[in-house]
């Protein structure tokens, strides 16, 4: 069936993005794993144990193969050849394995209600926070939590205020609805994998994913995906069947309607070859865009829907999107700038800027490996890199302060820049090893290295992972201090907002572009599926401001260097081109941009 990815809510498991085989096991095995970590934490254990618990389960999130499998062929030993799996680890997963459960964590589970688990994915609240709000208040699953903060309970105890009760509430409706939302990166892998079943089960001539998946926005409602076939009623017997289907909603004659397991609608149009073109762009670009395209036909007398471009019963263009745009005296559009936003009078004029591929990118600045929270070895990292054809790749892993990621001191920094050297030495002519860092920007602007460290590196990356509730104006000010430092050159994810778990910091951001332009700091595209951060409104904003980008995956795992088409489809949504982005540039370029 190919290979799906799913997203695990554990509150903790901010990289819970997950590939998983037909059978789950992958899936429930790192969820398991992920479950132990956030009650060890929870329970006040020592630091080092979650983050060694959440580290496997990220190494087995990556892993291609199936774990199960792999269990069968060798046992308990070949599990704990695993990278990032220890003894006490592999007896766990072994025991899940032959018995479907975990004693050690059925244990901890007897030491707290079972709807804090899910009190811990509200914004905020992490596994400390959920063990006082459930001692202090009884507090046992998210209408406690609700009522709790709608009565001003919360502001009763040390550290809550009004504006924490307010925070949480914005926090459950947050969660809350992105529960009817899907990640691009979650629904892109969910549309491969129904197209190439179709492909193998039934007479397709064409497929295509269609609607806001194809013009890759950040997050989807339904999956929609075009087809066009012969035998309309095997590609919908097909489509139905499939053995991903938890319900079948709707199977008409030429479209179907079905629920994926996990809750993701998924909606299937067959079309014939002579609207193929109508319809992939009737059913791809967004409102607004398909009103405005509409209104030019009208103008001219002409009719325009999904199945075709027609004068009266006349059809003048339809099996190709390009015949359409053209018909109308356009361009064609990449999908991802049909948003509205002056793509059709750029097209009118001839003025589309030439967008960003996935094969312009040379490198990717924001990696961590397993010296920080990583689950990767350096040389693995480096072997993945010279397979993707890349020119460079930077090694950034986080600074002390962001102790949960085990962040390095500075004679730990010291000595992985010495292994990044070493290992760029030994890569001379494949691949160029850049040193960098991911460092902390403390909450009055410092960095969480001296300047005397942060001259060492070829690069240094800020990013903000605490004190995220500061006023708009001390938030701006710590920022722009930051990406003031001379030895700064790209700012990361920079609301720091995560899809569905927490909401953009409160900051000026056009104040911050600005600087960013002056100083020559890059603004960060962060693929990572519930990041993308910059969005692409923001990212255009900061182009027009003179901003340089940097498009970077924040790699925790092998599997996470392929969130880099993710990031790219944000730069096209952005407009952005390569001389938009430091890693399209040559590594002499960059090099200078960062000095």
């Amino acid at each position: 069936m190919g290979r799906g990815v799913i997203w695990l809510a554990s509150p903790a498991n901010l990289y819970g993005f997950i590939a998983f085989s037909e059978d789950v096991r992958n899936l429930e095995v790192a969820r398991v794993l992920y479950e132990i970590a956030d009650l060890l934490e929870m329970k006040g254990e020592d630091r080092f144990r979650p983050i060694a618990y959440r580290r496997a389960a990220r190494e087995i999130e990556a892993i291609p193969e199936d774990l199960e499998d792999l269990w069968r062929e060798g046992g308990l030993p070949r599990l704990r050849r695993i990278s990032g799996i220890g003894e006490a680890i592999a007896e766990k997963i072994d025991q899940y394995l032959r018995e479907g459960k975990v004693d050690a964590l059925e244990e901890l589970k007897k030491e707290f209600p079972p709807g804090l688990v899910r009190v811990m994915s509200i914004p905020g609240v992490g596994p400390k926070t959920a063990s006082v709000l459930w001692r202090k208040l009884g507090i046992t699953g998210l209408e406690d939590l609700r009522r709790a903060a709608e009565q001003g309970q919360l502001r009763r105890l040390k550290g809550f205020g009004e504006k924490s009760e307010e925070k949480i509430l914005r926090g459950i409706k947050l969660v809350s609805e992105q529960g009817n939302r899907t990640l691009l990166a979650n629904a892109w892998e969910i549309a491969e994998e129904v197209i190439a079943y179709l492909k193998d089960h039934a007479p397709i001539e064409k497929i295509s994913p269609a609607g806001s998946l194809r013009r890759m926005r950040e997050d989807v409602g339904d999956i929609d995906i075009l087809a066009v076939s012969s035998e309309p009623s095997r590609v919908r017997e097909a489509f139905t069947k499939m053995p991903i289907v938890e319900q079948v909603v709707l199977a008409g004659e030429t479209k179907a309607t079905v629920i994926r397991r996990g809750g993701v609608q998924i909606d299937l149009r067959i079309v014939e070859p002579a609207s193929w073109g109508a319809a992939l762009q009737y059913f791809t670009g967004n409102k607004d865009h398909n009103i405005h395209l509409r209104s030019m036909a009208q103008n001219r007398g002409w009719k325009l829907n999904e199945y075709g471009l027609f004068e009266s019963d006349r059809p003048i263009a339809g099996e190709t999107e390009e015949g359409i745009y053209s018909a109308l005296g356009l361009r064609w559009m990449p999908p991802e700038l049909r948003e509205e936003t002056g793509e059709i009078d750029a097209a009118f004029r001839g003025e589309l800027p030439r967008l960003v591929e996935l094969k312009d990118i040379r490198g990717d600045f924001h990696v961590h490996t397993e010296e920080s929270d990583g689950v990767e070895t350096l040389e693995t990292i480096v072997q993945i890199a010279v397979q993707k054809g890349y020119e460079y790749i930077g090694i950034s892993d986080h600074s002390p302060s962001l102790t949960i990621a085990n962040g390095l001191d500075a004679d730990r920094l010291r000595m992985h820049l010495a292994h990044i050297r070493r290992a760029n030495r030994e890569m001379e002519g494949k691949l160029t090893v850049l040193a960098g860092t991911e460092c902390d920007i403390l909450e009055n602007g410092a960095l969480d290295y001296p300047d005397e460290i942060l001259a060492q590196l070829d690069y240094v990356i800020v990013s903000v992972h605490s004190k995220f509730n500061l006023p708009e104006k001390e938030q701006t000010d710590r920022v722009l201090k930051a990406i003031e430092n001379p030895h700064v050159n790209i700012y990361a994810h920079p609301t720091t907002r995560l899809l569905g778990q927490r909401e953009p910091i409160a900051i000026d951001l056009e104040a911050v572009m600005e600087v960013a332009a002056e100083s020559g700091t890059a603004l960060e595209i962060n693929a990572y599926p519930n990041r993308m951060d910059l969005n692409g409104a923001a990212a255009r904003l900061a182009k027009e401001k003179g901003c340089k980008i940097a498009v970077d995956t924040d790699t925790h795992t092998r599997g996470h260097l392929d969130y880099m088409r993710f990031g790219v489809g944000m730069a096209r949504r952005a407009w952005l081109g390569p001389e938009d982005i430091v890693n399209c540039w040559l590594l002499d370029r960059a090099r200078e941009f960062f000095e």
